[in-house]
């Protein structure tokens, strides 16, 4: 009994010393970084939605977009995304309306092998951020049932 009030006192002490409790600090960190990846995957799902466009008349064509993300003292943030440079896949087939004068077509730069590796690795990063928020959250819970 003594030594999980003596583990409580510590737990609050250290909160109330950091001025901005860690507990709050800790989940605000990890349900930033469950947004983050979240994004990813939206992104993912955009690109694999447009793995076969094909550039228009206006001369654009869909790039793989790739999300920006950036660390603050309050956990990761995504603040955009950028166009992946590669150029497009020129396919012949000269009886395509939207071929070019050499019978091309260009479809986006998108793989779809490639987003699904990504979609895999991100999916595994927001497990852990989830395993990371329910054993926050069950830390905080065990020391409040210390206090009943």
């Amino acid at each position: 009994m003594i030594k999980r009030l003596v583990l409580l006192f510590v737990f609050i002490l250290f909160s109330v010393q950091s001025g901005y409790s860690s507990v709050s600090k800790a989940l605000d960190m990890v349900a930033n970084g469950m947004m983050v990846q979240k994004y990813r995957m939206d992104l993912i799902a955009e690109n694999v939605a447009n793995a076969n466009t094909i550039k228009g008349k206006d001369g654009k064509g869909y790039r793989r977009k790739y999300p920006v993300i950036v660390t603050t003292d309050q956990g990761p943030r995504a603040t955009g995304y950028v166009e992946d440079t590669r150029p497009l896949v020129p396919v012949y087939d000269p009886g395509n309306p939207l071929a070019d004068s050499k019978g091309f077509v260009y479809y986006s730069n998108v793989s779809i092998e490639d987003s699904m590796v990504d979609l895999s690795y991100t999916n595994v990063l927001h497990k852990a951020m989830e395993t990371a928020y329910n054993n926050v959250k069950a830390t905080v819970q065990q020391s409040l049932e210390l206090v009943k």
